[in-house]
């Protein structure tokens, strides 16, 4: 998937066309689009990552989009149903409404297609900047509903650089900004710089996990990258707790995980509140596996990693879900296994191996 093409569609200009991922630029009439807009400017971005919180900051710092018009959401049909509601109860009319570091689920299809139309409705116009892999189909019907879409994996830019690169004229700060999302968007690098984000990355956990508003927080601190800010107090207390808690949790979900081959190796555990990248290295480590498999039992995602060799997001799709070769999650089905208790863990370990062993052994 790295070498294959994006794809750009352009209903604003009544085009679609395929470029090399690292050939996006910066387009000016977009960004023409966004400044006769003002302050009304809107974005929905992926909640749990600095990638979602640096796209919304790259509007609130270029475009001067009010940060309370940021919305941040994750995958699963109960939070993007959330994020849907919160937008609409925002009532943006003629408005630019920003979407970005959001793959498409087919799961979601429907109930993306309704907002967009309730959106449009309002003349709103509606921008999808991604860097995720996306199946013909469903860009097919995407497209059909907003106004501008680029999707496709992308190995040279995260979403904010898309955000960045496309609409925004490049300066020394957004060069530093988006140097700083790639970082910590893509795979995990033992250098200063990278670790230097690892108290953001904490803190965005911790938001989920014990704030009672997190969309509260997100915000603020969307407000403080849109600065350049990425380590100060509010970031600070939040990072600690966060690592506390995570690193509470982690050896139990370990000791209590099992692998599984597959035509690869998969090791699956299940825990709560603990960091992604913390988790599925541990488990890959434990048990000399491929792909590593964090199960989240209070929000019913997985979360994978995989060593370079290994394309873990065919796994996901084969779930629903959505990501990248060595990054990628899918939503669980919460009718199916509810309370995730031993019986259905074992029978979603099963279902893992069975959707691996179709999907590897091709």
């Amino acid at each position: 998937m790295a070498n294959e093409p994006i794809t750009i569609v352009d209903n604003l200009y009544d085009t679609r066309k395929s470029i090399a991922p690292g050939e996006i630029g910066y387009d000016a009439r977009l960004a023409e689009l966004l400044k006769t807009r003002g302050r009304n400017i809107y974005s929905i971005t992926h909640s749990r990552d600095l990638d979602g919180v640096g796209s919304a900051a790259m509007l609130v710092h270029y475009f001067k989009m009010p940060v309370k018009n940021s919305v941040f959401t994750g995958y699963t049909a109960e939070e993007f149903a959330a994020a849907s509601s919160e937008i609409l109860g925002m009532s943006p009319k003629g408005a630019v409404i920003v979407l970005a570091d959001l793959g498409m689920d087919a799961h979601l299809l429907d109930s993306i297609g309704e907002l967009f139309d309730r959106l449009r409705k309002d003349g709103n116009t509606i921008l999808w900047l991604d860097h995720h892999h996306w199946l013909g189909d469903l860009i097919d019907g995407v497209s059909k509903r907003l106004d501008f879409l680029i999707a496709g994996e992308n190995p040279s830019y995260c979403a904010a650089e898309i955000v960045y690169r496309v609409l925004c004229k490049r300066d020394e700060f957004g060069d530093r900004l988006a140097h700083r999302v790639h970082l910590s968007d893509f795979k995990p690098v033992d250098t200063p710089e990278y670790m230097e984000l690892e108290k953001i990355r904490y803190a965005i956990n911790y938001f989920h996990w014990r704030s009672k508003a997190p969309q509260k927080k997100l915000r603020r601190l969307a407000d403080y990258v849109s600065k350049g800010i990425v380590d100060n107090g509010f970031i600070d207390k939040a990072y600690r707790a966060g690592k506390k808690m995570s690193e509470e949790r982690l050896s139990k979900m370990v000791n209590g995980s099992v692998a599984v081959d597959a035509g690869v190796r998969i090791a699956i555990g299940f825990g709560r509140n603990v960091v992604t990248n913390d988790a599925c290295r541990e488990l890959m480590a434990k048990h000399d596996a491929d792909i590593g498999l964090y199960v989240s039992k209070d929000h019913y995602t997985a979360h994978m990693r995989s060593s370079d060799d290994v394309d873990c997001s065919l796994l996901a799709r084969a779930f629903g879900g959505n990501g990248h070769p060595q990054a990628a999650g899918f939503p669980i089905d919460k009718n199916a296994f509810g309370k995730m208790d031993a019986k259905a863990r074992k029978g979603l370990v099963g279902l893992v191996k069975e959707k691996a062993v179709w999907t590897y052994s091709k």
